[in-house]
């Protein structure tokens, strides 16, 4: 038993607090779980080397179903509705404007929602495992 640190041990040693590690304990499996482009190669709108796009689980029951969709190089992250496809929030914009609509990324998804899912274990469209996995992640 003297190998094993103990909690306040570990986080004094961390540059993260305490709350910091617990969220990020919890929530990056998770997100890394869900991440729906995971297998996703260049021939997709969405590579996964470019692209992430995931759902999580953060007690957005009373949400309607969303996902985020953020990019490496332009590093914006939005979220959209699943269900109509239409932008919902951006919450940041990276390189491009405050205003911008992301109009070029909704119609990628547009095409990217009806195509089969690469997503291990799962069958259907992109469009059918996103909403099977938000309602995992949210019930």
């Amino acid at each position: 038993m003297d190998n094993f640190k103990t909690l306040q041990e570990h986080s004094e040693e961390s540059s993260n607090t305490l709350s910091e590690m617990v969220e990020q304990a919890i929530n990056q499996p998770l997100l890394e779980m869900a991440k729906l482009n995971l297998k996703d190669d260049g021939k997709s709108e969405f590579p996964s080397n470019a692209y992430r796009i995931w759902v999580q689980g953060d007690g957005s029951a009373h949400k309607p179903p969303h996902l985020h969709i953020s990019s490496t190089s332009e590093d914006f992250e939005i979220k959209v509705y699943i269900t109509t496809g239409k932008l919902w929030q951006v919450i940041r914009c990276g390189k491009r404007k405050r205003t911008d609509k992301f109009t070029d990324v909704l119609s990628k998804l547009q095409d990217w929602f009806k195509k089969p899912t690469l997503m291990p274990g799962r069958t259907g469209t992109n469009y059918d495992a996103a909403l099977n996995e938000y309602e995992a992640c949210n019930s």
